[in-house]
């Protein structure tokens, strides 16, 4: 997936936020720049694009004797559709495209299709 010329690094997740859409009877979708502020604000679901280097490597990656958990995983990958603390994350534009840039602590689970 592209990433507009964001690199993130450290800690950091780079998610594509999904706003919910208002659609009319005859199939128009409305989104006008308020809603899309307010949408913003509220938004806590995305989809990741990017994941720094060093994602989740504090969180039981190493056992307390330094040696590699073998059951340690990462929480998410890159295509994941993921819920995220709200509030958790800073909006950024980039070639007019919004992206949210989290901590990776601040993703709360993936979702699934089914």
């Amino acid at each position: 997936m592209p990433t507009s010329g964001v690199k993130i690094r450290g800690h950091r997740v780079l998610l594509k936020p999904e706003f919910p859409e208002e659609t009319t009877d005859t199939g128009i979708v409305v989104v006008t720049q308020s809603q899309l502020k307010q949408e913003q604000a509220a938004t806590d679901t995305g989809r990741v694009i990017a994941v720094g280097n060093t994602c989740w490597h504090s969180f039981d990656r190493y056992t307390p004797d330094g040696k590699r958990n073998p059951s340690w995983e990462p929480w998410c990958e890159v295509g994941d559709l993921v819920v995220f603390a709200k509030y958790g994350g800073k909006f950024i534009t980039v070639d007019d495209e919004v992206y949210v840039v989290i901590n990776d602590e601040d993703i709360q689970g993936v979702l699934y299709d089914e």
